[in-house]
Protein backbone atom coordinates (compact mmCIF):
# COMPACT_ATOMS: atom_id res chain seq x y z
CA UNK A 1 0.00 0.00 0.00
CA UNK A 2 1.49 3.30 -1.05
CA UNK A 3 1.54 6.49 1.03
CA UNK A 4 -1.48 7.99 -0.69
CA UNK A 5 -3.64 4.94 -0.06
CA UNK A 6 -2.48 4.74 3.56
CA UNK A 7 -3.42 8.41 4.06
CA UNK A 8 -6.88 7.91 2.55
CA UNK A 9 -7.37 4.76 4.64
CA UNK A 10 -6.36 6.60 7.82
CA UNK A 11 -8.66 9.54 7.11
CA UNK A 12 -11.51 7.12 6.40
CA UNK A 13 -10.96 5.36 9.73
CA UNK A 14 -10.95 8.67 11.60
CA UNK A 15 -14.23 9.70 9.94
CA UNK A 16 -15.85 6.38 10.83
CA UNK A 17 -14.68 6.59 14.46
CA UNK A 18 -16.00 10.15 14.67
CA UNK A 19 -19.33 9.03 13.23
CA UNK A 20 -19.50 6.21 15.77
CA UNK A 21 -18.91 8.74 18.56
CA UNK A 22 -21.89 10.78 17.32
CA UNK A 23 -24.03 7.63 17.10
CA UNK A 24 -23.03 6.73 20.66
CA UNK A 25 -24.08 10.14 22.03
CA UNK A 26 -27.45 9.90 20.26
CA UNK A 27 -27.96 6.35 21.53
CA UNK A 28 -27.19 7.40 25.12
CA UNK A 29 -29.69 10.25 24.83
CA UNK A 30 -32.34 7.93 23.43
CA UNK A 31 -31.53 5.22 25.97
CA UNK A 32 -31.15 2.62 23.22
CA UNK A 33 -27.68 1.28 24.13
CA UNK A 34 -27.90 -2.52 24.35
CA UNK A 35 -25.52 -5.34 25.20
CA UNK A 36 -24.54 -7.39 22.18
CA UNK A 37 -22.55 -10.58 21.46
CA UNK A 38 -21.44 -11.27 17.91
CA UNK A 39 -19.35 -14.04 16.35
CA UNK A 40 -17.99 -14.41 12.84
CA UNK A 41 -14.88 -13.68 10.83
CA UNK A 42 -12.77 -10.54 10.53
CA UNK A 43 -13.51 -8.50 7.41
CA UNK A 44 -11.12 -5.60 8.08
CA UNK A 45 -9.07 -4.02 10.86
CA UNK A 46 -8.16 -0.35 11.15
CA UNK A 47 -6.94 2.08 13.82
CA UNK A 48 -9.39 1.76 16.72
CA UNK A 49 -11.95 -0.27 14.78
CA UNK A 50 -12.66 -3.79 13.58
CA UNK A 51 -15.24 -4.92 11.03
CA UNK A 52 -16.62 -8.43 11.10
CA UNK A 53 -19.03 -10.58 9.16
CA UNK A 54 -21.32 -12.61 11.40
CA UNK A 55 -22.18 -16.27 10.93
CA UNK A 56 -25.49 -15.16 9.35
CA UNK A 57 -23.72 -12.84 6.90
CA UNK A 58 -24.51 -9.58 8.70
CA UNK A 59 -21.86 -6.84 8.85
CA UNK A 60 -20.88 -5.23 12.15
CA UNK A 61 -18.43 -2.42 12.88
CA UNK A 62 -17.00 -2.20 16.40
CA UNK A 63 -14.89 0.50 17.96
CA UNK A 64 -12.27 -0.56 20.52
CA UNK A 65 -9.87 1.24 22.87
CA UNK A 66 -7.12 0.51 25.39
CA UNK A 67 -9.86 -0.43 27.88
CA UNK A 68 -11.04 -3.24 25.59
CA UNK A 69 -9.96 -6.68 26.77
CA UNK A 70 -8.28 -8.41 23.82
CA UNK A 71 -7.01 -11.98 23.45
CA UNK A 72 -5.48 -13.32 20.23
CA UNK A 73 -4.42 -16.95 20.13
CA UNK A 74 -3.09 -19.29 17.47
CA UNK A 75 0.15 -20.72 16.15
CA UNK A 76 3.05 -19.65 13.95
CA UNK A 77 5.62 -21.13 11.65
CA UNK A 78 9.32 -20.92 12.44
CA UNK A 79 9.79 -18.55 9.49
CA UNK A 80 7.73 -15.91 11.32
CA UNK A 81 10.45 -15.48 13.94
CA UNK A 82 11.94 -12.26 12.61
CA UNK A 83 13.44 -9.12 14.22
CA UNK A 84 11.02 -7.07 16.37
CA UNK A 85 8.79 -10.08 17.09
CA UNK A 86 8.45 -10.45 20.88
CA UNK A 87 8.92 -13.99 22.20
CA UNK A 88 8.64 -15.74 25.53
CA UNK A 89 10.36 -19.00 26.48
CA UNK A 90 12.18 -20.90 29.19
CA UNK A 91 15.77 -22.01 28.62
CA UNK A 92 18.95 -22.92 30.43
CA UNK A 93 21.47 -20.18 29.71
CA UNK A 94 25.23 -20.32 30.25
CA UNK A 95 27.44 -17.50 31.49
CA UNK A 96 27.93 -16.24 27.92
CA UNK A 97 24.21 -15.81 27.34
CA UNK A 98 23.76 -18.85 25.06
CA UNK A 99 20.98 -21.38 25.52
CA UNK A 100 22.50 -24.79 26.17
CA UNK A 101 19.97 -26.61 23.93
CA UNK A 102 17.60 -25.89 21.07
CA UNK A 103 14.12 -24.71 22.00
CA UNK A 104 11.26 -27.12 21.36
CA UNK A 105 8.53 -24.61 22.21
CA UNK A 106 8.10 -20.85 22.63
CA UNK A 107 5.36 -18.22 22.49
CA UNK A 108 4.91 -15.07 20.44
CA UNK A 109 3.52 -12.38 22.74
CA UNK A 110 3.52 -8.60 23.29
CA UNK A 111 5.05 -6.39 25.97
CA UNK A 112 2.50 -5.41 28.63
CA UNK A 113 2.36 -4.70 32.37
CA UNK A 114 1.74 -8.43 32.82
CA UNK A 115 4.67 -9.39 30.57
CA UNK A 116 7.70 -7.17 31.04
CA UNK A 117 10.95 -7.89 29.16
CA UNK A 118 13.74 -9.50 31.14
CA UNK A 119 15.50 -12.63 32.41
CA UNK A 120 13.61 -14.15 35.33
CA UNK A 121 15.28 -17.05 37.17
CA UNK A 122 13.23 -20.20 37.56
CA UNK A 123 12.86 -21.33 41.15
CA UNK A 124 14.67 -18.25 42.49
CA UNK A 125 18.15 -19.49 41.51
CA UNK A 126 20.75 -17.41 39.72
CA UNK A 127 21.18 -13.65 39.69
CA UNK A 128 20.13 -10.99 37.20
CA UNK A 129 21.11 -7.37 37.00
CA UNK A 130 18.77 -4.67 38.23
CA UNK A 131 19.11 -1.43 36.21
CA UNK A 132 17.92 0.73 39.13
CA UNK A 133 20.04 -0.98 41.78
CA UNK A 134 23.50 0.26 42.79
CA UNK A 135 24.91 -3.24 43.08
CA UNK A 136 26.97 -4.70 40.28
CA UNK A 137 25.83 -7.72 38.39
CA UNK A 138 27.04 -11.05 39.82
CA UNK A 139 27.65 -13.78 37.34
CA UNK A 140 26.06 -17.15 38.17
CA UNK A 141 28.46 -19.97 38.84
CA UNK A 142 27.02 -22.18 36.09
CA UNK A 143 24.19 -22.51 33.58
CA UNK A 144 20.93 -21.18 34.98
CA UNK A 145 17.33 -21.69 33.87
CA UNK A 146 15.55 -18.44 32.99
CA UNK A 147 12.13 -17.36 31.85
CA UNK A 148 12.96 -15.00 28.95
CA UNK A 149 10.75 -12.26 27.48
CA UNK A 150 11.95 -9.82 24.84
CA UNK A 151 12.03 -8.84 21.17
CA UNK A 152 14.14 -10.67 18.62
CA UNK A 153 16.93 -8.34 17.52
CA UNK A 154 18.76 -10.46 14.95
CA UNK A 155 18.53 -13.75 13.06
CA UNK A 156 21.74 -15.16 11.63
CA UNK A 157 22.51 -18.68 10.45
CA UNK A 158 19.74 -20.24 12.54
CA UNK A 159 20.67 -18.33 15.70
CA UNK A 160 18.23 -15.89 17.26
CA UNK A 161 19.18 -13.06 19.60
CA UNK A 162 16.71 -11.65 22.13
CA UNK A 163 17.45 -8.38 23.89
CA UNK A 164 16.32 -7.71 27.47
CA UNK A 165 17.21 -5.09 30.07
CA UNK A 166 19.21 -7.80 31.83
CA UNK A 167 21.24 -8.97 28.84
CA UNK A 168 21.06 -10.69 25.46
CA UNK A 169 20.18 -14.35 25.02
CA UNK A 170 21.18 -16.32 21.92
CA UNK A 171 19.23 -19.48 21.11
CA UNK A 172 18.29 -21.91 18.35
CA UNK A 173 14.90 -23.43 17.54
CA UNK A 174 14.23 -27.05 16.63
CA UNK A 175 12.60 -27.82 13.31
CA UNK A 176 8.94 -28.49 13.98
CA UNK A 177 9.02 -26.65 17.31
CA UNK A 178 5.70 -25.71 18.91
CA UNK A 179 5.26 -21.94 18.43
CA UNK A 180 2.14 -20.49 20.05
CA UNK A 181 0.62 -17.02 19.64
CA UNK A 182 -0.73 -15.35 22.77
CA UNK A 183 -1.40 -11.61 22.39
CA UNK A 184 -3.37 -9.00 24.30
CA UNK A 185 -3.52 -6.60 21.32
CA UNK A 186 -5.00 -6.88 17.83
CA UNK A 187 -1.64 -7.65 16.25
CA UNK A 188 -0.99 -10.01 13.32
CA UNK A 189 -4.75 -10.57 12.81
CA UNK A 190 -5.99 -10.97 9.24
CA UNK A 191 -9.27 -11.06 7.33
CA UNK A 192 -10.81 -14.50 7.71
CA UNK A 193 -9.64 -15.06 11.30
CA UNK A 194 -12.41 -16.11 13.67
CA UNK A 195 -13.60 -13.41 16.09
CA UNK A 196 -16.06 -13.07 18.97
CA UNK A 197 -17.04 -9.65 20.33
CA UNK A 198 -18.91 -8.65 23.47
CA UNK A 199 -19.93 -5.02 23.82
CA UNK A 200 -22.70 -2.48 23.41
CA UNK A 201 -24.62 -1.54 20.27
CA UNK A 202 -25.43 2.08 19.37
CA UNK A 203 -27.64 0.90 16.54
CA UNK A 204 -27.95 -2.14 14.31
CA UNK A 205 -24.52 -3.01 12.89
CA UNK A 206 -22.48 -0.53 14.96
CA UNK A 207 -21.18 -0.58 18.51
CA UNK A 208 -18.24 -0.55 20.93
CA UNK A 209 -16.30 -3.68 21.90
CA UNK A 210 -15.63 -4.47 25.54
CA UNK A 211 -14.08 -7.91 24.95
CA UNK A 212 -12.54 -9.31 21.75
CA UNK A 213 -11.46 -12.92 21.23
CA UNK A 214 -9.61 -13.84 18.02
CA UNK A 215 -8.46 -17.26 16.87
CA UNK A 216 -6.04 -17.26 13.92
CA UNK A 217 -7.44 -19.29 11.05
CA UNK A 218 -3.98 -20.34 9.81
CA UNK A 219 -0.47 -20.27 11.33
CA UNK A 220 1.49 -17.05 10.93
CA UNK A 221 4.25 -17.24 8.33
CA UNK A 222 6.95 -14.90 7.10
CA UNK A 223 5.69 -12.33 4.60
CA UNK A 224 6.43 -13.14 0.99
CA UNK A 225 9.35 -11.17 -0.34
CA UNK A 226 9.08 -9.48 -3.69
CA UNK A 227 10.26 -11.63 -6.53
CA UNK A 228 13.76 -10.79 -7.69
CA UNK A 229 14.04 -9.35 -11.13
CA UNK A 230 15.03 -11.79 -13.79
CA UNK A 231 18.61 -11.56 -14.84
CA UNK A 232 19.00 -11.54 -18.56
CA UNK A 233 22.11 -12.70 -20.28
CA UNK A 234 24.03 -9.77 -21.66
CA UNK A 235 24.49 -11.66 -24.87
CA UNK A 236 20.74 -11.76 -25.43
CA UNK A 237 20.48 -8.03 -24.84
CA UNK A 238 23.27 -7.12 -27.25
CA UNK A 239 22.14 -5.96 -30.64
CA UNK A 240 23.12 -8.23 -33.50
CA UNK A 241 26.25 -7.09 -35.14
CA UNK A 242 25.52 -5.26 -38.34
CA UNK A 243 27.43 -6.57 -41.33
CA UNK A 244 29.88 -3.91 -42.38
CA UNK A 245 29.89 -3.06 -46.08
CA UNK A 246 32.68 -4.70 -48.00
CA UNK A 247 35.57 -2.40 -48.37
CA UNK A 248 36.73 -1.82 -51.91
CA UNK A 249 40.14 -3.20 -52.59
CA UNK A 250 41.25 -0.08 -54.32
CA UNK A 251 40.21 3.32 -53.21
CA UNK A 252 39.09 5.39 -56.09
CA UNK A 253 40.64 8.83 -56.09
CA UNK A 254 38.22 11.67 -56.35
CA UNK A 255 37.90 13.11 -59.85
CA UNK A 256 39.69 16.38 -60.28
CA UNK A 257 37.82 19.08 -61.97
CA UNK A 258 39.44 19.97 -65.32
CA UNK A 259 40.24 23.66 -65.70
CA UNK A 260 41.66 23.33 -69.22
CA UNK A 261 39.73 25.25 -71.83
CA UNK A 262 38.68 23.39 -74.90
CA UNK A 263 40.18 24.71 -78.16
CA UNK A 264 37.82 26.88 -80.15
CA UNK A 265 36.70 25.45 -83.45
CA UNK A 266 38.07 27.42 -86.39
CA UNK A 267 35.43 28.95 -88.52
CA UNK A 268 36.01 28.73 -92.29
CA UNK A 269 36.91 32.01 -93.96
CA UNK A 270 34.51 33.49 -96.43
CA UNK A 271 35.77 33.74 -100.00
Amino acid sequence: MDTKKMFVHGVGCLLVVSLMGIEESFAVQRGTVQQVDQEGTIAAVGPGMVQLKTLTGQGWLFRFSQKTKVHVRGSADKSFLQPRVVVEFTATVDSKGHATSKLSKLTICNISPQKLPGLFPEGGTGLISEPSGPKKKKEPTGPTTYHVIGPITSVKEGQYSVSTPHGTVVFEVEDGAEIKVDLSVLLYVRPGDRIAVKGVAFREGMGEAQEIEVELATPLTAPETSRPKKKYDKKTLEKPEETAPEEKSEKTAPKKSSNKKLPKEETPEKE
